[in-house]
C-alpha cells in the first residue's frame, strides 16, 4: 500500500491489467470430459501460447479438483494452465469465523441496528444464508471504514493529505 501511494503521488503509471472474467459453463462441470472441452476452447480463444503465456482458470471446490486431476493427466499439453480454488469458498470458510469473533464485540448491534431481529438475526448469526452473511459483512466493513475516517476528520477538523494516509499506512 505504501508504494502505491508513493507512486500515485510521484505521478507513475501502472500497468494496465490485462484480466478477464468470463463465466463460461452453461452445464455443470462434474466431469472431466466437460472441462477438457472449456479449456480446449479457452486455449483457442485467448490465444494461449501467443498472446499469453498462461490462462488462470478458477472453480469451485470440484472443478478445482477436476482441473488438477486433468493437468496431471494430460501434463505438457495443459502446462498454460494455473488452476485456482474460487474466492467464494473461502470467504464461505472465513464468514462463521468472523462472526464468532465479531458478533457480541459489535457486529449483533450493527446487524439489529439495520433492521434483523428473530429468526434472521439468528442466521446471520450463524451464516446460514451465504449471500445474506457475505452482504453484510462488506456493509459492516465499508460502515465501520466511514466511521474511522469521520473520525478522523472530526479529531483533526479537515480531510486527510495523501501524506496523512501515507503515514498512517506505514504505522
Amino acid at each position: 500500500m505504501k508504494r502505491y501511494l508513493e507512486d500515485k503521488a510521484n505521478g507513475q503509471g501502472f500497468e494496465k491489467s490485462s484480466v478477464t472474467y468470463l463465466g463460461v459453463l452453461d452445464q455443470p462441470a462434474d466431469n472431466k470430459d466437460t472441462i477438457k472441452t472449456i479449456l480446449d476452447e479457452l486455449h483457442l480463444k485467448y490465444a494461449v501460447g501467443t498472446r499469453r503465456e498462461f490462462l488462470l482458470v478458477v472453480g469451485d471446490g470440484k472443478t478445482y479438483d477436476l482441473l488438477l486431476k486433468l493437468q496431471r493427466e494430460y501434463g505438457d499439453e495443459l502446462s498454460w494452465l494455473v488452476p485456482f480454488p474460487g474466492d467464494w469458498h473461502a470467504a464461505k470458510a472465513v464468514q462463521p469465523i468472523l462472526m464468532k469473533v465479531y458478533w457480541d464485540a459489535g457486529l449483533k448491534s450493527m446487524a439489529q441496528a439495520m433492521g434483523f431481529k428473530g429468526e434472521a438475526l439468528s442466521s446471520l448469526e450463524h451464516c446460514s444464508c451465504f449471500r445474506k452473511c457475505h452482504t453484510f459483512l462488506l456493509l459492516a466493513f465499508e460502515a465501520i471504514g466511514q466511521a474511522m475516517t469521520q473520525s478522523y476528520m472530526k479529531v483533526h477538523d479537515e480531510s486527510p493529505t495523501l501524506e496523512q494516509l501515507k503515514a498512517f499506512a506505514v504505522q
